[in-house]
């Protein structure tokens, strides 16, 4: 039985970040980390990247978090390809750690 619906293919991999601001209500960080999601959507291998702000729980299964990346790469050689890119671990060094507090990383492949 296939895990996906027909629009993403076996083999791609679902790449979710889970971000906690230092300080939840600058707005000038969640601009500069969504002005980095928006250019990695041409990135070789990258299917798309959606961003947003966190979606309060109210139930204790549900962990809280501020702000949310999910980027869709065609491949998990695709995803280690851009783990490894000198302009992502820039853009990890000067834009996310300066305003994260916590991140989380999940990422699984479609089988």
């Amino acid at each position: 039985m296939p895990s996906s619906d027909s629009a993403v293919p076996s083999g791609a991999v679902y790449h979710f970040v889970a971000i906690w601001l230092k300080n939840p209500e600058d707005e000038s960080a969640r601009a500069a980390i969504a002005e980095k999601c928006v250019l990695w959507r041409s990135y070789p291998g990258v299917r798309s990247v959606t961003f947003g702000q966190g979606l309060p729980g109210g139930r204790s299964i549900v962990q809280d978090y501020d702000m949310g990346i999910l980027m869709v790469f065609k491949s998990e050689a695709a995803l280690r390809k851009y783990e490894q890119d000198p302009a992502h671990k820039e853009a990890v060094k000067t834009v996310l750690a300066p305003v994260a507090a916590k991140v989380q990383v999940y990422d699984f492949k479609v089988e």
